[in-house]
């Protein structure tokens, strides 16, 4: 299990200058580096590395290529080096830091930041699937409203269809009816024209018979 408490890890530029800052804290102390490397002058070079060893501070110096011997200092050591060296800065608040006791309360923050972060991207993935949900059963509804409405109108014109053929089957059958009708009564009015015909040529044939045999007489 890893006892790292702390970790700082920075590159950038100033002017002519690359600027590393490095540091690490844990169990054993806090280690931290810093190295300054000019663009074109080599002369300029500086690296320094700090490393806590029980309670003292062993620093390891190199200038150009001159390599400083190495040396130990105590915390008061480490603050006048703090004031020597403006670009130790971020080792320097992150130990005053750790001495007021903020720097917990800072990490309890930022875990209950991140922590309200994911709740709140947890709703909102929450939300959408809701509303996705919702879509698509709005969506399923909508379909089977549109497929119930297609079969009544299906049945609705199955229906007027039949109605319609019923109506024109009637028609037809009536008009055979009539039709039957009238070449009934047709038929008959000739009948009829035709006994009236023969009733009328017996009846002039027998008073022709009758006149014949007064003229004989």
């Amino acid at each position: 299990m890893s006892t790292v408490t702390y970790r700082h890890d920075k590159t950038y530029n100033i002017k002519d200058y690359k600027i590393r800052e490095k540091a690490i804290n844990g169990a054993k102390g806090i280690t931290f580096s810093l190295v300054k490397k000019h663009t074109s002058d080599n002369a300029k070079f500086h690296k320094l590395t700090v490393k806590e060893v029980d309670g003292q501070f062993s620093i390891r110096e190199k200038v150009g290529d001159k390599e400083m011997p190495e040396r130990s200092v105590d915390a008061k050591g480490l603050e006048k080096l703090f004031k020597d060296i403006k670009e130790l800065a971020f080792v320097k608040e992150y130990l005053d830091l750790k001495k007021a006791g903020k720097l917990m309360a800072r990490r309890s923050k930022s875990k209950s930041r991140k922590a309200k972060k994911s709740k709140s991207k947890s709703r909102k993935s929450k939300s959408k699937s809701k509303g996705k949900k919702r879509r698509s059963k709005s969506k399923k509804g909508g379909a089977k409203k549109r497929r119930s409405k297609s079969k009544k109108a299906s049945k609705a014109k199955s229906k007027s269809r039949k109605s319609k053929s019923k109506s024109k089957g009637r028609k037809r059958r009536s008009k055979s009816k009539s039709m039957k009708g009238g070449k009934r009564r047709r038929s008959k009015s000739k009948k009829a024209s035709k006994a009236k015909s023969k009733s009328r040529k017996s009846k002039s044939k027998s008073k022709g018979r009758k006149r014949r045999s007064k003229s004989k007489a």
